[in-house]
């Protein structure tokens, strides 16, 4: 189970969600589904028939150990046994194999329909969409990815997309708290952007004319139990995994263009755990070619992938303001600004008490909200209906990422009486602060990741935000969540 903390800010009280004492646990609650289930080997699996029904597929045929699942769109097949899938031609890997189930008909994980089918099918469902502004690639020293790269560089001049690699790749995104922290500093959320890793030939399993694009494997993958010997590896969420259906999304789009573009005999999409993929606070994917491979085709396709994926995200960012813009909620998040600081708190002896005053170092983050009526709105706002839902979470030393377990946040509202009776935003600012020594406690280190905020109003989820994005869709994993 995971320990949770969600802190619910109505205007001007604060209050924690009820616990049960300092290991307070909760149940994991999954998204609700429709379809049939299966046990076995103490994994959940859906037959291919519900897959079916959920996704539209029209036609269900069974020959031998292969299943073809047709719609109008898409045409998927499996074989039992088989550890990839085809949809519309391309492969992908699965976490677990296609099994035979109850009725002897194939069953398919749900770990591999949530991490894969309904990422594919699904899209707009599973992102947070977000104009791309750069692409950063990291190449290894062998002659064909830096030919690859070469040629990146070229077929991506003119498509508005900045370009880096190597040395200046950004830093993940985040809240650093180090004992040398300036006293005052600003914290700005990194721009989406993309990462391809060039791994050429590294991969010698590799036949010739065949190609791998890796991207990290979702929760619980059974991928990170050989690697984690807490045995948690089903609760583990690392920071490439909020990104996980825009890789999945990249993935596909080099991989289809490498296929039209008869760049390679045969191209696999498969989940795995490399700690560059976990570190990641962006989408990214890996990527390894055979023999007979050329650098100047998989560039190609990199460029065209790239470019098809910035024109989704862009469309899909439209879209949704459109759509967010027409449902005339009455409130919104206008702008939201996070700083941290350092500071130094001098603890008084008490009296009799003959040890010394002592300095503790304390790391702060702020972060401040503009609440604002929406335009057209005539209602007169409730302030005993409004609420905010506040998470904080921080970083481990090895890329997993939690909730802050931790005390609550001070609330402080510019306005005394906030009403949205005149013109301009409501303002509150919420200070999370953390002693060093609770910081480095129980030789974990973490530091600060990031933060969710969901604006509620009367019941009716109203806006959110998040640092880094992708923290908006996998939010469920870690605390239940109303509305």
């Amino acid at each position: 189970m995971r320990r949770f903390l969600s802190l619910l800010v109505a205007v001007g009280v604060l209050t924690a969600s009820p616990t049960r004492g300092e290991d307070s646990k909760t149940e994991i609650i999954e998204p609700e589904v429709s379809w049939e289930v299966e046990t076995k080997g103490g994994r959940t699996f859906v037959p291919l028939e519900s897959v079916a029904e959920i996704y539209g597929f029209d036609e269900v045929k069974t020959q031998g150990t292969e299943t073809v699942l047709k719609s109008s769109s898409a045409v998927l097949k499996v074989k039992i046994d088989s550890k990839t899938l085809e949809i519309n031609g391309m492969k992908y890997g699965l976490n677990l194999a296609i099994q035979k189930g109850r009725k002897g008909k194939p069953i398919i994980s749900s770990l591999d329909v949530s991490g894969l089918l309904d990422l594919v099918f699904r899209p707009r469902d599973n992102m947070q969409p977000r104009q791309v502004q750069a692409i950063y690639f990291d190449s290894s020293r062998e002659p064909d990815c830096e030919e690859a790269t070469e040629y990146i560089r070229h077929y991506l001049a003119d498509s508005g997309l900045d370009i880096v690699s190597g040395a200046q790749s950004p830093q993940p995104w985040g809240i650093s708290l180090p004992s040398d922290l300036p006293r005052k500093q600003q914290v700005v959320g990194a721009a989406h952007t993309i990462r391809i890793f060039l791994r050429g030939g590294a991969d010698k399993t590799l036949k010739p004319g065949e190609t791998r694009t890796v991207y990290l494997a979702p929760a619980g993958s059974p991928a990170y139990a050989a690697e984690d010997e807490s045995g948690q590896s089903m609760e583990t969420i690392y920071a490439g995994n909020l990104y996980g259906a825009e890789s999945l999304a990249l993935g596909t789009m080099f991989q289809r263009f490498l296929l039209v573009g008869k760049g390679a005999a045969s191209a696999t999409l498969v989940p795995g755990w490399a700690t560059e993929l976990k570190k990641l606070d962006q989408p990214g994917i890996q990527i390894f070619w055979g023999a007979e491979v050329e650098p100047e085709a998989i560039a190609k396709a990199v460029a065209e992938g790239a470019k098809a994926y910035a024109a989704f995200m862009r469309e899909e960012s439209l879209r949704k303001s459109e759509q967010q813009a027409a449902l005339m909620l009455p409130l919104s998040i206008a702008k939201t600004d996070i700083r941290i600081e350092a500071s130094q708190t001098a603890e008084k002896a008490e009296e009799g008490d003959t040890k010394k005053s002592k300095e503790e170092e304390l790391a702060s983050l702020h972060l401040r909200l503009d609440i604002k009526k929406n335009p057209g709105v005539s209602e007169v706002i409730d302030p005993s209906q409004v609420e905010l839902q506040v998470f904080f979470f921080d970083r481990k030393a090895d890329d997993r990422v939690d909730l802050v377990d931790s005390p609550m946040p001070e609330v402080k509202w510019i306005s005394i009486l906030p009403d949205w009776t005149i013109d301009g935003p409501e303002v509150v600012e919420l200070s999370y602060h953390v002693s060093k020594e609770d910081l480095d406690g129980g030789g974990v280190e973490r530091s600060g990741f990031g933060y969710v905020v969901r604006l509620v109003y009367g019941e009716m989820l109203m806006d959110t935000v998040s640092e880094p994005r992708g923290l908006l869709n996998q939010l469920w994993r870690f605390t239940p969540i109303f509305p």
